[in-house]
């Protein structure tokens, strides 16, 4: 036990309690790191197969699908959720109302927060920030310390890099380098 990243919340150390091995775990492996482990109201939800490790940590009412992974030091926190398979390492955050989908990796200092939706095979990561109500999709990659908020939709093969600002109503598709 000990105090976590968010909010000065008590986290308590997880333990596999059987083979996962989608991750390569066995059961009794130590884990990352879960605010409350009885999942009342309040609590967060972790898939079956899903894995925390690290010190990782996912907190307040964070969901982790089946088969994600948090890892590294990684954060997941408010009524943030990462999909099926998806995996938020490094010293990622995922919080607010966030919606990371299936396959989605998030990671190296990258923040997710507010309202945001990142989905399919979506890669966001090297300080990247995405924020507001934005939209992130297809095989879209985001890095590099660039930011996409407000409304906008970054989907398709684009590239959003370096200290680029996607905001506004703004649209970035297809094969886009930004």
């Amino acid at each position: 036990t000990k105090i976590g990243l968010y909010g000065g919340v008590t986290v308590h150390r997880i333990r596999a309690t059987r083979d996962l091995p989608y991750h390569g775990v066995k059961a009794g492996t130590v884990g990352g790191w879960v605010e409350s482990l009885l999942l009342g109201n309040g609590s967060p939800r972790i898939g079956e197969h899903a894995w925390i490790d690290g010190d990782a940590q996912v907190v307040n009412q964070g969901q982790v699908g089946d088969y994600a992974v948090v890892d590294g030091s990684a954060l997941v926190s408010g009524w943030a959720q990462v999909g099926d398979r998806a995996r938020v390492g490094d010293y990622a955050v995922v919080c607010g109302r966030a919606l990371v989908g299936d396959y989605v990796q998030v990671g190296n200092y990258a923040v997710v927060g507010d309202y945001v939706q990142v989905g399919n095979y979506a890669v966001v990561g090297d300080y990247a920030q995405i924020d507001g109500y934005a939209k992130v999709g297809g095989d879209a990659k985001v890095g590099g310390w660039a930011q996409v908020g407000d409304y906008a939709q970054v989907d398709g093969y684009a590239q959003i890099d370096g200290y680029t600002r996607v905001g506004d109503y703004a649209k970035v598709g297809d094969y886009a380098v930004v």
